[in-house]
């Protein structure tokens, strides 16, 4: 099957054209080879040259384009809905994407958006309006009982999409915190791109305070925040992701006298204190030290409890299967956790240890604290030498590449952490420390970069990269490439987008 794949794909990429990024005229709508197509409008399978034409934002833009026609289904309307999975082989789409993959392609047109100029700029917004407006179907409301007590949130998302707007009740499992950490992640994201976008703040500061509400609060407990509300394991997940935003609101807020009022946090609302730790009530005080002070104490959390001795983080604590139940209390229901830790699944994955990552590079970079540069260098140097791997091409030529077990969505969080910690330390550090460890980050990013290249010169098809950069489409009966996911599809041009954006900062790789 891998010999057949590679004669399709040799006579494919022989055929395929370079072309200039222009936008068509009216005449190229049924031409069935073009010079002149705008990205994403190539004209059946194919290309649009290779790596060494094409600079790095030119390939991105190619392949985000392409993962929103695979995916998204526009009706009339402009509404969007958003397909799980996508058969670059035979074509053909098939489900719908959940919280976690639909989010995906918000972070893709995000920092598309951030790196375009011009046309592209307006288009990529266009893409993102469209997304942010598609998290309609997933929005919905629900009683959610943490270790704080029960209360009503109002706008939570939903695992699972709904077949019409504001879903209604979301309860139970069907609400997970790691799902509302991400899309936390890429509003704060979306703002510091464009400060304009003030919704985007609103959303990453209320998804932030629900999300802490799951942190373990009780008295016999050992902190960290619970996959979920209706869940007793605590993962690498559900904590890692929020200390990115947690950094980028406290900087937000660093030069500002804005105060933490009882709209900002859960705390303030305890009544039970004899089931409870006593929390410090922060309303009043200033938002930076707020935000400063949590991306401190979840960060020291799994700094001390996930992490292993290759300075990679495990992925959970506690049995997954566990459910917690509630109990009642002076000030109502509440969730009782046990007083222990087990050791869980010791599996580590590249974002697990990529979200840590972020949270020590916005501790320097907040803080100028030299122990979190030292720490973020050692999960930076662990992180690489843990899951980078030396592996042959088709034709016997090694290559190295990040593994591609799990997903590509996964390698991208690394990338972000590597390239948080330079920009932490440039914005920090003295220049000698500066070119110091920007050697190091190169090297770590360099990869990335080389890896991704390869793949868009050697297997790209119908806009697609296979799971494996380098071994090529359904290399070892890769299912993957035969139900690609969204968020895999999204994951590389959104990597390529933040090599840009490192590389702007940093110099050329």
């Amino acid at each position: 099957m891998k010999k057949s794949i590679k004669a399709i794909l040799s006579g494919i990429l022989v055929g395929a054209m370079a072309f200039a990024f222009a936008g068509c005229g009216a005449s190229c709508s049924s031409c069935s080879s073009c010079s002149s197509c705008a990205p994403g409008e190539q004209p059946g399978p194919g290309g649009p040259g290779g790596s060494d034409s094409l600079t790095t934002y030119q390939i991105a833009d190619y392949l985000a384009r392409g993962a929103d026609a695979h995916y998204a289904t526009y009706d009339s309307e402009g509404n969007v809905a958003v397909a799980g999975y996508y058969n670059a082989l035979e074509g053909g789409t098939d489900g719908y994407a959940n919280c976690y993959e639909y989010g995906a392609l918000i972070g893709m047109a995000n920092r598309m958006y951030d790196v375009s100029e011009g046309e592209n700029k307006a288009y990529y917004k266009k893409l993102l309006d469209g997304y942010i407006a598609g998290l309609d179907y997933f929005d919905g409301k629900g009683n959610i009982t943490s270790t704080h007590g029960k209360r009503q949130w109002e706008h939570i998302y939903g695992v699972h999409r709904a077949d019409y707007k504001f879903a209604g009740s979301v309860e139970g499992d069907m609400m997970v915190y790691d799902d509302l950490m991400w899309l936390a992640r890429y509003f704060i994201e979306g703002y510091s791109y464009n400060p304009t976008e003030t919704t985007y703040l609103q959303k990453a500061e209320y998804l932030t305070k629900v999300c802490l509400d799951g942190w373990d609060s009780t008295k016999n407990g050992v902190g960290g925040i619970t996959w979920g509300p209706a869940y007793a394991t605590k993962h690498a997940c559900s904590n890692g992701p929020i200390l990115s935003v947690l950094g980028g609101l406290a900087e937000v807020y660093k030069d500002s006298d804005a105060l933490v009022t009882a709209e900002d946090t859960v705390y303030v609302e305890q009544t039970f204190g004899h089931n409870n730790v006593e929390w410090k009530n922060w309303v009043g005080e200033k938002k930076y030290d707020y935000y400063l002070h949590w991306l401190q104490t979840i960060y020291d959390w799994c700094w001390s409890t996930l992490r292993s001795s290759d300075y990679c983080y495990i992925d959970l604590r506690g049995d997954k299967s566990t459910v917690i139940e509630s109990v009642e209390a002076t000030g109502g229901a509440y969730l009782k956790f046990e007083g222990k830790l087990d050791a869980g699944s010791a599996a580590k994955y590249t974002y697990n240890t990529g979200s840590v990552l972020s949270g020590a590079a916005w501790l320097y970079r907040l803080t100028g604290d030299e122990q979190y540069l030292q720490q973020g260098r050692l999960m930076a140097e662990g992180s690489y030498h843990r899951f980078v791997k030396t592996v042959k091409d088709t034709d016997g030529k090694e290559h190295q590449m990040y593994e591609c077990t799990s997903s590509l969505l996964f390698n991208s969080v690394l990338l972000q952490g590597y390239v948080e910690l330079a920009d932490a330390v440039k914005k920090v550090a003295p220049a000698e420390k500066d070119s110091i460890i920007k050697n190091e980050i190169n090297t770590y990013v360099g990869v990335f970069k080389s890896s991704i290249n390869y793949a868009f010169d050697n297997h790209l098809l119908n806009r697609s990269l296979p799971q494996n950069y380098i071994q090529g489409w359904l290399y070892g009966e890769n299912t993957m490439d035969t139900h690609k996911d969204v968020k895999d599809a999204a994951a590389t041009p959104e990597m390529l987008a933040i090599i840009v954006q490192y590389e702007k900062n940093h110099g050329t790789i």
